[in-house]
């Protein structure tokens, strides 16, 4: 995630983000969260170096996650990075992709920057640079969709792709510039660091 922090102008650690921001020498200049699960001293390291704390009642009906974005939106976020947010609890990892089709609702560009993949939400052309063999997962979750896949092992055109279904799951770029194109609709883009080898050799 070097490149996405490289380029952050601000940096907001949730919680838990706080440990993660400190073993990684990453310095946050906002902390948001309930803080029940980050410890006094990791809390105090930030506040020592200026950090300005936002902390939250643990009885909320939004995610430490959440408010971290809506911090992010208050300070003029034109483009969001959520980094870990593929965590060990499947009900968070879904919070925080309802979170990024609330972002694409609003025109605000969102990329999750998980260990194992990096997701996308997307209603429009999403160009992959540089994928080739890659791993990719495209869904529909929220909403149905209409899909083409270009440059893929297993092309699409204009598909009508409806939530529930699995054809786009495990898919594999086979070009450096593959295209996913929503033509109607919403769909994730799941980016693997999976590389799954071909069956013919």
């Amino acid at each position: 995630v070097e490149e996405v922090l490289a380029r952050a102008e601000a940096i907001i650690a949730c919680d838990s983000g706080m440990l993660w921001a400190r073993q990684n020498d990453v310095f946050s200049q906002y902390l948001v969260g309930d803080m029940d699960s980050v410890d006094g001293e990791t809390l105090a390291y930030f506040v020592h170096q200026g950090a300005q704390t936002e902390r939250l009642s643990p009885y909320k009906d939004e995610t430490d996650t959440e408010e971290g974005v809506a911090l992010a939106l208050h300070l003029g976020a034109e483009e969001i990075a959520l980094i870990g947010g593929t965590g060990k609890r499947l009900d968070h990892s879904l919070g925080n992709l309802h979170v990024m089709y609330r972002l694409l609702k609003k025109d605000v560009p969102c990329v999750l920057e998980g260990r194992e993949e990096r997701v996308f939400c997307t209603r429009s052309s999403l160009p992959l640079l540089g994928m080739e063999g890659h791993t990719i997962s495209v869904l529909p979750l929220f909403e149905d969709c209409q899909v083409s896949l270009h440059g893929f092992r297993y092309p699409l055109d204009h598909y009508d792709y409806r939530c529930g279904r699995t054809i786009g799951v495990s898919n594999v770029a086979l070009e450096n510039r593959a295209m996913v194109e929503i033509h109607q609709g919403s769909a994730f883009v799941f980016v693997n660091r999976v590389r799954i080898p071909d069956p013919q050799g």
